[in-house]
């Protein structure tokens, strides 16, 4: 078995601007499924998308704009813990879900 003071820890890989711009538009385009599924089915889930699934039966905004609108403290929030470059990716992502 090897020392693990011996093993050194691997250099963090960087993502290309391609590859995180798919990654958000493969994701969020799995959220819009999930709530267009859930929302068809009647059901709702925990958290945000929860609340925002569960807001839309009593408004007239649909819920991938509410699920953007609930973020938006959450962006506040992250800002401070997480930089800029994280929420601005976020925000974007959030946004492609407002427009399906």
């Amino acid at each position: 078995m090897a020392d693990a003071s011996l093993i050194e820890p691997l250099a963090p890989v960087r993502h290309t601007k391609f590859e995180d711009g798919y990654a958000i538009l493969t994701g969020s385009s799995f959220v819009v499924l999930g709530l267009v599924l859930l929302k068809s089915a009647g059901l709702a889930t925990g958290g945000v998308a929860g609340l925002a699934l569960l807001a839309s039966n009593f408004s007239t905004f649909p819920p991938g704009v509410l699920f953007t609108l609930l973020n938006i403290p959450f962006f506040l929030f992250a800002a401070e813990a997480m930089g800029r470059a994280a929420v601005t990716k976020a925000i974007v992502a959030n946004l492609i879900i407002a427009l399906f």
